[in-house]
């Protein structure tokens, strides 16, 4: 059975990103009417998202919110929604990502307080929010979300992030580089996917990417 998506946002750059790849899969159709489609999906303005929160609950659509730079009551709108309906909210879609937030956790809870940890992140000179929503969630995967985010906006890049782990003579990088607005556009159409069979609740990118391998 196919899968239709309400695009929220489809004007932007992602949405077109979306709205293509969309196009190429079979199992996956546009719907203009939020009430007629299966899921949304949000990657719009931050001013947006509690009207559409709001019209997801009345509907009962389960939500994929990948806008990012809302003000801190949004995960507040976020969790009272998804007592109701199923909502995946992630900074970055991108499932290489997802690793990352894994392995910063794990680096950071081995060495402890042997090591400094530091941020640098890169993108486009028209992002707004500014620590990126990915360097704020891979400070607190990595323990630290307090550590210092260096942020660059220049050019079209697209998403650069990188973890420092700082030891005495010694540092580990983690690095992750978004080479195609697609890497975010597979990963939020994956979890629209996901959302679709799943009970209320508030979901992250971590869950689509381990879910297949939990009994």
């Amino acid at each position: 059975m196919g899968l239709s998506i309400y695009l929220n946002g489809a004007s932007g750059r992602m949405g077109k990103t979306l709205t293509g790849l969309t196009e190429q899969d079979l199992s996956l159709s546009l719907q203009d009417n939020l009430e007629e489609a299966d899921v949304a999906i949000d990657f719009s303005a931050p001013e947006a998202l509690a009207s559409l929160v709001e019209r997801c609950v009345s509907f009962s659509k389960p939500l994929v919110v990948g806008t990012t730079g809302h003000p801190p009551e949004a995960n507040l709108l976020l969790k009272q929604a998804a007592q109701k309906i199923p909502v995946l909210f992630s900074p970055n879609y991108s499932l290489g990502l997802a690793v990352c937030l894994e392995a910063a956790h794990t680096i950071s809870s081995l060495l402890g307080e042997a090591c400094d940890i530091s941020i640098v992140e890169a993108h486009h000179h028209t992002k707004k929010d500014l620590p990126s929503g990915t360097a704020l969630a891979l400070a607190k995967a990595s323990g630290h979300p307090e550590a210092p985010i260096h942020a660059i906006r220049a050019g079209d890049i697209i998403g650069d992030h990188t973890v420092h782990f700082i030891l005495k003579g010694e540092r580990i990088e983690l690095r992750h580089t978004v080479q195609s607005r697609d890497a975010f556009a597979r990963g939020a159409l994956l979890g629209a996917k996901f959302l679709k069979l799943k009970s209320p609740g508030l979901y992250s990118i971590k869950d689509i990417l381990y879910e297949p391998h939990q009994s």
